[in-house]
């Protein structure tokens, strides 16, 4: 998973212009890929490496991206509709303490919190 956030981050910084577009196609697919594995296994559903993915993407393109760069607002704005989605598909299926005990360490990283 390490490998395939890698290589996702590393098609971002080299994209230009349309990089935000990439980054909604790959996150679109993770949360296809997702509730389609969840579906078809229910109870053996192993999240952790769909966290592991999400998080490194995360980190990592939090660090890529500076702060002061238009397109980082549009980054995390990307992450929280992925999350969302996420959230509001598998808790109408699901119990909401197996939901988010990896969705919400997800939104409570550091950069959707709001400084002050």
């Amino acid at each position: 998973m390490d490998a395939l956030g890698k290589l996702v981050v590393l098609s971002y910084k080299c994209c230009g212009e349309g990089r935000l577009n990439l980054l909604n196609k790959v996150l679109d697919s993770i949360v296809q890929i997702l509730l389609k594995n969840y579906e078809s296994k229910k109870m053996k559903f192993n999240q952790r490496p769909f966290y592991r993915l999400l998080a490194t993407l995360l980190i990592d393109l939090n660090a890529v991206t500076p702060e002061t760069d238009p397109s980082h607002l549009q980054l995390l704005l990307a992450f929280r509709y992925t999350l969302r989605s996420i959230g509001v598909q598998m808790t109408c299926s699901t119990s909401l303490t197996a939901t988010r005990s990896w969705y919400l360490p997800l939104l409570g990283y550091r950069d959707f919190v709001w400084p002050g």
